[in-house]
């Protein structure tokens, strides 16, 4: 990841409460104009939603961009409407491959 570029996924639904990032992009711009929910990547396998117009009673699951799992929030700021998720498969991945 590029640390001046960061990168954007678009959710999309695919039901049942779970969203599923797409491509990425670095058209920061297209994306938070077009898409009502979008993650930013940040360091380590971490991820920012984004929401633009997020009902306060809509949950939802968000899956990893990289292995397709769900994600687990580790932090939620309710007044920017931002949470942040971790992947915690792909983090034990990376932990166990530096061990060895």
């Amino acid at each position: 990841m590029d640390k001046l570029f960061p990168k954007y996924y678009p959710l999309v639904d695919i039901g049942e409460g779970i969203k599923m990032p797409m491509f990425p992009t670095d058209h920061a711009k297209v994306i938070r104009t077009k898409c009502k929910y979008y993650l930013s990547e940040t360091p380590i396998h971490t991820y920012r939603l984004f929401a633009n117009g997020k009902a306060d009673d809509e949950e939802f699951d968000v899956c990893c961009p990289y292995c397709h799992s769900v994600m687990s929030p580790i932090s939620i700021y309710a007044d920017v409407k931002v949470t942040t998720y971790v992947c915690e498969q792909c983090m034990f991945k990376t932990i166990n491959k530096k061990e060895n």
